[in-house]
């Protein structure tokens, strides 16, 4: 099961990251369709031993600051059990990379440049 957390067209996400930078809601992840198909394929290519679903996520968030950060105002006093780098995503993608082999290769970063503080 492919799950998209968030959908944005190219033209949207700039405007969703350089709006106040406030957390409304904890959704932040997004999945790239290039992503999306690379992990279609190591499903139906993965050798079927029992029903399983996976989350296919970017590694990264959409947001422009700091995982960490987001993580402290949405839910102040969770620590995070692994280490997910300054932008890393805080959704559970390890079962995919695990069972498929499945790495999120394209990030929005690759295309967009940061917003100027």
């Amino acid at each position: 099961m492919i799950t998209k957390m968030i959908s944005h067209g190219g033209a949207a996400l700039p405007s969703l990251l350089r709006g106040t930078g406030r957390v409304k809601s904890w959704r932040h992840g997004e999945a790239n369709l290039r992503n999306a198909a690379m992990a279609s394929r190591l499903a139906l290519e993965a050798p079927a031993k029992d029903s399983a679903s996976y989350l296919i996520a970017a590694a990264d968030t959409v947001m422009d600051r700091p995982s960490a950060e987001l993580l402290a105002e949405v839910f102040p006093g969770v620590t995070l059990p692994r280490e997910v780098g300054e932008f890393g995503t805080l959704l559970a993608i390890d079962r995919a990379r695990a069972a498929l082999g499945f790495t999120a290769q394209h990030s929005w970063r690759d295309h967009l440049a940061p917003r100027s503080p």
